[in-house]
């Protein structure tokens, strides 16, 4: 049917009637389709967030026992410097007498 006709008997009317009816088909595939998208990409979301939440939590982790051994190995050689410290003041003082 063309557009902007006068509607001639019922032939028209029927054709117009399929017509909407192919466009409400249209719409709703259109909708469908369009619903399908949004929970598939919603779901990858969903699915990476989880994935970096626990990659978060992993890095944590790491991180932290990284700091634990950077600042025991720190103790450590801030006490090697203190046993060198009192040995050389030890072997300095056996010189001077």
């Amino acid at each position: 049917m063309k557009d902007n006709q006068k509607i001639k008997g019922q032939g028209q009317i029927e054709e117009m009637h399929n017509d909407f009816e192919d466009m409400k088909n249209a719409r709703e595939d259109v909708r469908r389709i369009s619903e399908a998208k949004y929970q598939d990409i919603y779901k990858r979301l969903e699915e990476l967030k989880a994935g970096l939440e626990k990659k978060a939590k992993y890095v944590k982790t790491e991180w932290t026992k990284f700091t634990d051994l950077l600042n025991n190995l720190k103790t450590e050689i801030y006490k090697d410097f203190e046993d060198v410290k009192t040995f050389v003041h030890r072997k300095l003082g056996e010189h001077e007498n």
